[in-house]
Parts: C-alpha cells; structure tokens; sequence
C-alpha cells in the first residue's frame, strides 16, 4: 500500500499500512489524514452494503445519477487544455464539496481525461469505461485508487490541496487503476 502526497510544488511516495500511512499524513496535515480514516469507514460500509443486493442496487443507482455530473464535467475537459484543468476544478470547488481525480491515459497529463467526484466500483461500467488505462493523475483532496474493481488490491492514495502526479510507473501503479473512493 503506497501513498503519494503532494503540493504545488513537491511529491513524495511513502509505503505503508492505512494506520502508518494516516501517523504519516497526520504529522502535516490532520484533516487530510482525518479524510483517509473516513475513507477505510466507508469502504466496511461498502462492504456490507456489497453483501446486501438491494443496498447494493441503490448505491449503483445514486451513484450513477452523480455519474452525469462526471460525464459533463469531462465534456467540459475536453475543450480545454490540461493545464486549465486545474483552474475548471478549482471553480467547481467554490460552489460544490467534492472529492476530485482526474485520471489520465497517457502521462503528464495527456490523452483522455476521466474525471471523478464520487466513489466508483467498476472502471469497465458506463460512463467510465477507463479500466486500467490511467498513466497520470491529479488529485483535490483525498483520493483512493485500487488495482483492482470492488475497491480490492493495491492502493494508491493521492493527498492534499491539489496534487499531481505525471508518471504513475514511478510509484508502480501505471495502467492499473480499476476503481476509486474519492473523499
């Protein structure tokens, strides 16, 4: 389990348990180590809601009326260049609360721009169709990438403010992302 912190200007990779990795985080920034902490609650909530089909369907169906907000927010990235990426992101996060990646398909920040605002299971479903394909992220607060669909596997965690991250094969996470619990 790996994380990556970041501001404007430095990165660093730091390896870890959750409970190391939240110590680690919370020597400079408690609230954001406070984030990774609601993160690992959420996912026992998913994983009981997982058990139950009906809870699982309404988590699927609320998750997925959120998933337009992503699609028009990626149409959005698309007449724009990356480096305005950040500036759209930051004006969404004057008016809404939300968690943020932007996961790319090729590195420092090229090809397809995924955008995400919310928890999702599954890159193979509608309307993300980006599994294992992410090479670069930039993240807004905190965000979980896993290796592997239903929140399993590795973890990739991106932390703080604003943090990018060009190359994911320098943290051996490159063309691995299948879902991702944004906080």
């Amino acid at each position: 389990m790996g994380i990556r912190t970041a501001g404007a200007l430095e990165s660093e990779f730091y390896e870890g348990t959750v409970e190391e990795i939240v110590e680690y985080v919370s020597q400079t920034d408690p609230a954001s180590a406070a984030k990774i902490q609601s993160v690992e609650a959420r996912l026992a909530s998913l994983a009981q809601a997982a058990s139950d089909p009906d809870k699982a369907v309404e988590f699927y169906q609320f998750q997925s009326i959120r998933a337009k907000a992503d699609e028009l927010l990626a149409r959005e990235l698309e007449k724009r260049s990356p480096d305005e990426h950040q500036q759209l992101i930051g004006e969404w996060h004057q008016t809404y609360s939300i968690g943020t990646a932007i996961l790319y398909h090729g590195y420092n920040f090229t090809g397809r721009a995924v955008p995400f605002t919310l928890t999702w299971p599954n890159f193979n479903w509608w309307p993300y169709d980006c599994n294992d394909a992410a090479s670069s992220v930039k993240g807004w607060g905190v965000n979980v990438l896993f290796e592997h669909a239903g929140y399993r596997g590795r973890r990739f965690y991106t932390v703080g403010v604003y943090a990018e991250y060009p190359d994911l094969r320098l943290a051996g996470f490159d063309n691995l992302t299948s879902s991702i619990i944004a906080a």
